[in-house]
């Protein structure tokens, strides 16, 4: 069955996020209970490019099937494997997308138990 993770069942495995604001350097998600969850900060660029760590792990990369994927961009999640590589996902760069300096926004991943 494909239930989702909650508070007190929560996923085996961590998510980790590795981006263009701290140069690519894996840092561990939150898990709050419903979705790991990372609040990024946008740096001068006003746009941000990340992928997401199965464990920290490059080896174990889910990633975007298209470059520069971005929730205004038709695209699958692929992965856990390590052919990610220039596959980002990046907020800030579409037009219906527009990011500055200093704003915020937050990556969440939802997993069921099926991953």
């Amino acid at each position: 069955a494909n239930e989702r993770w909650s508070a007190a069942h929560r996923p085996p495995n961590t998510l980790w996020i590795a981006g263009s604001w701290n140069k690519y350097r894996p840092r561990e998600m939150t898990w709050n209970g419903a979705a790991f969850v990372e609040l990024v900060d946008v740096e001068r660029s006003g746009k941000e490019s990340f992928q997401l760590l199965l464990g920290g792990l490059w080896e174990s990369a889910f990633y975007p099937s298209v470059k520069d994927a971005s929730p205004h961009v038709e695209h699958s999640v692929l992965g856990p494997d390590g052919k990610g590589h220039g596959f980002n996902w990046t907020m800030g760069k579409h037009a219906d997308d527009p990011l500055k300096a200093k704003d915020k926004f937050q990556v969440t991943a939802v997993v069921n138990t099926g991953g």
